[in-house]
Order: C-alpha cells, then sequence, then structure tokens
C-alpha cells in the first residue's frame, strides 16, 4: 500500500472518530443553548430555525454511492448474519447504517478491521484528501455556531457572549 494512501486513511479514521466525539458534545451544547436562549424569543420560532440549521451539520459527505456501495458489498460477504456461523450480526449492522449514510471513513475502518483490501475501492489519494477536508471542514463548522461557543464560553465572557448571541438572533429574525 502506498504510505500517502495509508497516512491519508488513517488520518480519516482519526478525523472520523474526533467527528464522533463533537458530534455527541454538540447535541449537549444544542441543548443547553436552547434552555439558556429558549426565554428570550418564548413565542419566536427564530431559535428553533437557528437550531435546526446547525443540525444540517450531519449531512452526509459526497462520496461517490457507487464507492460506499461496492465497498458495503464486500463487507456483507464476510459479515451477513446468513453467511456467518455466530449471531453477533453488529459488524453488519454497523456497515448497513454507513452505508445508507455514504460514510466512507466507517466502511474503510470496518473494512480494515475484517482484512480486506481497500485499495481496489479507494486508491484514489484525491478522493481520500477530499474526504479528509470535508471531515476537518465539518469540525471547524461545528465549532464555529453560536450553541458550541456559548456551550464552551468561560464565565467572565458569557455576559458578553449572551449579548451578542441575542443580537444576532434578532438581526436573523428581522
Amino acid at each position: 500500500m502506498e504510505r500517502t494512501t495509508k497516512k491519508l486513511k488513517h488520518k480519516i479514521e482519526y478525523l472520523r472518530l474526533e467527528l464522533e466525539e463533537i458530534l455527541e458534545t454538540n447535541s449537549r451544547c444544542l441543548e443547553q443553548f436552547n434552555q439558556d436562549f429558549a426565554g428570550d424569543f418564548p413565542d419566536d420560532e427564530t431559535l428553533k430555525e437557528r437550531l435546526e440549521n446547525d443540525k444540517e451539520s450531519e449531512k452526509p459527505f459526497e462520496v461517490p454511492k457507487q464507492l460506499t456501495t461496492k465497498l458495503f458489498k464486500e463487507i456483507a460477504i464476510k459479515t451477513h448474519p446468513d453467511k456467518r456461523k455466530t449471531k453477533n450480526d453488529d459488524v453488519f449492522v454497523e456497515a448497513n447504517k454507513a452505508n445508507r449514510k455514504n460514510d466512507l471513513s466507517t466502511l474503510l475502518s470496518i473494512a480494515e478491521d475484517l482484512n480486506i483490501d481497500v485499495n481496489e475501492f479507494v486508491d484514489n489519494s484525491l478522493l481520500l484528501e477530499k474526504h479528509a477536508q470535508e471531515m476537518i471542514d465539518k469540525i471547524r463548522n461545528i465549532k464555529n455556531q453560536m450553541a458550541w461557543v456559548w456551550y464552551h464560553v468561560d464565565d467572565i465572557r458569557r455576559p458578553l457572549v449572551r449579548k451578542r448571541i441575542q443580537q444576532m438572533l434578532t438581526i436573523d429574525k428581522e
């Protein structure tokens, strides 16, 4: 396996884990943000709309669907409950979910755990670089959302940040 491709696959695996953790934290951020600002806009849909826009960060990546489908089929051959003697189908279920979400990074991770040669599916380092950059951008976008900033601001700056968020929500409303 080419060294560059191998490094990119490891980078994608790291970013996948990082994104997973950030999405979990972000759900707590959105919950806290909603609690703290719901009283400021009781009869308004602005806050609800803003939070829905923030959730758009969970959209799938732009990976060719035929690529993830082919990779999933190889995984399914080794993990489908009807093809194996064991009844532990967690891997198959996870792969199936990743395929439906077009989640290349999860499928790559599962395939490598199963010793499936992924080079025939992903030998294009440009595709891997694009996928890694999309994950980096998604992480950055989540961390720039109002709810994330609010959740992570220190107590000293909290009143100033609250005022700024209220101004931004008011501007969005107009």
